[in-house]
């Protein structure tokens, strides 16, 4: 499997891997498909070190584009915010 994801119906929550190549600090970083867009997705990063969301002052959240990402699933159960969300980073 290569990177360049072909355009494809996103859903919230399906999961993405975003390339570690694209010269961004959360290459290679998976992410959670919170609103498909045209252009690929809003969603919110997960540590692929520790599978959990990665937080600071709440999710980080990011846009992403096709090109940008690989298709990895689905999950069943998506985090939902809350109040006081600790402040700590991947």
């Amino acid at each position: 499997m290569g990177f360049n994801m072909e355009k494809r119906t996103l859903l919230p929550g399906d999961m993405v891997q975003i390339n570690p190549d694209i010269g961004h600090t959360w290459g290679g970083f998976l992410a959670v498909v919170v609103e498909p867009r045209s252009d690929g997705f809003h969603g919110y990063l997960v540590s692929p070190r520790i599978f959990t969301a990665c937080r600071f002052n709440g999710k980080a959240y990011v846009n992403v584009r096709y090109e940008d990402c690989e298709y990895v699933g689905r999950l069943e159960w998506v985090e939902k915010e809350s109040e006081g969300d600790s402040k700590t980073i991947c």
